[in-house]
Formats: structure tokens, sequence, C-alpha cells
């Protein structure tokens, strides 16, 4: 199943429908929502370790948004490299050598190179529209968060 947006076949630009979009940016997000199911089910005693995976996911979608780089293949493998990177130092820096923990940000990796994977079944970064990976990104983002952190976190970080 490609990742292709419905684009019309006439001359002007025209926005896609918001179903379009959405659909778009779902099969972005279905791998990484059904490892982080499996991550429920299997390790329900640390539902962290899937709000890192999805954290890590959303993270390389946005980077992969953002990142001014022509060649597809190369903007995406530096928004996963980016990611791993961005992971560990927040890890580092937010819990610091206390409670540093090295399965949290393997978990943050393994959600980035997900997101790499899926990204990389796109031919050409523009069959994935900056704004689908926008939305992707944040929904995959907000997850992690509400995994992570709870929903108070969640609720509160948008006040």
């Amino acid at each position: 199943m490609p990742l292709v947006v419905a684009r019309s076949s006439s001359s002007s630009h025209r926005a896609a429908p918001v179903a379009d979009v959405l659909g778009a940016a779902g099969r972005l997000l279905v791998p990484g929502a059904v490892v982080v199911v499996a991550y429920v089910v299997l390790l329900d005693y640390r539902l962290d370790a899937a709000g890192h995976l999805a954290a890590g996911h959303g993270l390389a979608l946005w980077l992969a948004a953002v990142l001014p780089l022509r060649r597809w293949s190369t903007r995406v493998g530096l928004a996963v490299l980016a990611a791993v990177w961005i992971g560990l130092v927040v890890e580092r820096n937010l819990f610091g050598d206390v409670i540093f923990d090295w399965f949290d940000v393997g978990n943050q990796t393994v959600g980035a190179a997900l997101a790499g994977c899926v990204l990389l079944r796109a031919v050409d970064g523009d069959e994935v529209s900056v704004p689908i990976r926008w939305v992707a990104g944040a929904i995959a983002l907000a997850t992690g968060a509400l995994l992570s952190f709870g929903p108070g976190f969640v609720v509160g970080g948008l006040r």
C-alpha cells in the first residue's frame, strides 16, 4: 500500500480532503501503533516503554518533515539519527545519572527506526507531504507523552 495522498489531475493546486490527509497520516502511524499495542500487552508493567517508542516514532516523522534536504533517503536517515540523538540527550539531561535508563533510550531508538522504515516506503518525499508528517508526528508524540507521563502531563502541557 503506497503512502500517496490522492491528487487532482488538473493543473490547479487544490488542498487534499481532510480524509485523505488523515488516511495518509494513519498509514504512517499504523506500524508504530501495532508495536505500541504489543509493548502494552507484553510489558504492561512498563507503559513508559511504549511511550518512548511512540515518542521516537513521532519525533522522526517530525524531523523528516522539517529537515531541508532534497534527497529523500538522506533526509529520512538523518531524521532517524537526529531523533535517536535527541532522545539520548533528553533522557540524559532530564533525568541525569540518577535514573538514566538505557531501556528508555533503546525503545525510543526502536520507534525512530520504525518511522524511518515506514518513511522509506515512499519513493519520494513529495508522496508524503509535510503536513501529513506533522500530523502523524504530533499524534505519535502526544501518545508517547500520554503513555510515559500520564494524561495529566498531556492535558497540562496544552494549557
